[in-house]
């Protein structure tokens, strides 16, 4: 096919579509697995916090646990709130109710609720039977699941994950500034890299 007939991003590997939770996975430091976070989840009653800075992995790391703990029995319901949703639509409540006993409520930003919706929310979920796992940038005061955190050598293997089966036109140190620049921030990282990939790409 005719480059000009090709979706607009299917020539760089740091298109936005490939950058969305689910689609790369997350890179665990040593010693840690999926495997072992639902495990903890089960013994906390399918309770839960992963918290880390801004484009850390949080939402990646929230897309893996979800089939994972579907893969246990668990009926997943999940939601991702965008700054100054300070309430949960009632159509995600009603589905927890349906899916008491087995469900598990995973949020995404949890930190955008008011604190008494907050507080709404985790009693809601241990009077129903309900597990909870929140993603947010600081404690939402559920049992410690995970930190995420950013450094080189993980950062790395995703942008080689990326680029495999493309023109490796990026290099470790192309990641290390940008990580620099945005201060450990990944996601911002990979958008720069995607320009960066763009411009060598018409050299």
């Amino acid at each position: 096919m005719p480059n000009h007939l090709l979706p607009f991003d299917v020539s760089n590997p740091f298109c936005a579509s490939r950058l969305r939770p689910g689609t790369i996975d997350y890179v665990f430091e040593r010693g840690k697995s999926l495997e072992q976070l639902v495990d903890a989840l089960e013994a906390n009653a399918w309770h839960g916090q992963i918290t880390g800075g801004h484009g850390t992995g949080k939402s990646t790391l929230l897309a893996a646990l979800t089939p994972a703990m579907e893969g246990r029995g668990r009926l997943v319901k999940s939601i991702t709130l965008v700054a100054g949703q300070r309430h949960l639509p009632r159509e995600f409540i009603s589905s927890l109710r349906l899916s008491a006993g087995l469900g598990v409520a995973v949020v995404d930003g949890v930190e955008q609720l008011h604190f008494w919706n907050r507080l709404l929310l985790n009693r809601f979920c241990q009077t129903q039977g309900v597990g909870l796992v929140v993603a947010s940038h600081r404690s939402a005061d559920l049992p410690s699941l995970h930190e995420t955190a950013v450094d080189e050598t993980r950062a790395w293997s995703v942008v080689q994950r990326l680029q495999n089966g493309f023109p490796p036109r990026i290099q470790s140190g192309d990641l290390v500034q940008r990580l620099a620049q945005h201060q450990g921030n990944l996601r911002e990282a990979l958008f720069d890299l995607y320009d960066l990939y763009e411009d060598r790409s018409r050299g």
